[in-house]
């Protein structure tokens, strides 16, 4: 029953990153404004809003204008609801299965963004830092990683003036910003959940999905590897390797 709710819950949030996913970048409201198509601007009926059923029910075209919806809305749907639902199957407690499932919501929307626009939302990275610093303070510990107060947030500091540093040398010497402030924010606020000793190897982890990333792009002079990607792609594997 627990888990069937995660995944309904999965679902339902999925649709709403899609969302953000679209409109943000764009500088558009992503809370108050309805569902439209983005071929034709037609509003979205409730009932053709449903989350990959409509999408097959539509069999990936829109009804306004029979444009092509892209096949990356159901994925994302159900992606995140089999990780809610692997989260309430692997979790010792139902209170750690809402957590994680939460920061991995922001984590996953990061990783979209940052690959289709090279942005990464300072509000995404505090919203990381801020939550996993409270977690470790509350009288019960929510850091599914069992991490103290002091170890994240020592991890957190000392990651984010790793990357500082990192940026102000490859200025200094390179003329090039090898990083970007959004990923200096980022690999505080995922620090600040896996603690110091695991952020070295998310460094590890992340530089290898980076690598992979690049290789896969179609390449120009000054292509942009999605860094704040391959760190999320990072903690999100490691998160894994740990709680199984």
């Amino acid at each position: 029953m627990v888990s069937s709710l995660f995944f309904l819950a999965g679902l339902l949030i999925g649709s709403f990153v899609n969302v953000i996913n679209y409109r943000l970048p764009k500088g558009l409201n992503a809370i108050s404004d309805r569902s439209k198509c983005i071929s034709c601007n037609s509003k979205i009926p409730f009932y053709l809003n449903i989350p990959v059923i409509s999408y097959l029910i539509l069999k990936g075209k829109s009804k306004c204008c029979n444009s092509q919806i892209s096949i990356r809305y159901p994925i994302v749907e159900l992606l995140i609801a089999f990780i809610f639902l692997i989260n309430s199957m692997i979790m010792s407690e139902v209170k750690f299965a809402i957590v994680f499932s939460l920061i991995s919501v922001i984590i996953i929307s990061i990783i979209i963004i940052d690959y289709s626009h090279k942005i990464i939302f300072d509000f995404m990275s505090f919203s990381l830092i801020l939550f996993g610093l409270t977690c470790t303070l509350l009288p019960y510990n929510l850091n599914p990683f069992e991490v103290t107060f002091l170890n994240s947030l020592i991890a957190s500091l000392f990651s984010m003036f790793l990357f500082w540093f990192l940026r102000f040398l490859f200025f200094k010497f390179k003329k090039i910003e090898a990083l970007g402030k959004g990923d200096i924010y980022l690999i505080g606020g995922l620090s600040s959940w896996i603690g110091f000793i695991d952020f070295v190897y998310l460094l590890s982890v992340s530089s290898i999905a980076g690598i992979i990333l690049y290789l896969l792009q179609n390449k120009t002079k000054n292509y942009e590897v999605p860094f704040g990607s391959a760190l999320g792609v990072g903690f999100l594997l490691i998160a894994y390797a740990k709680l199984f």
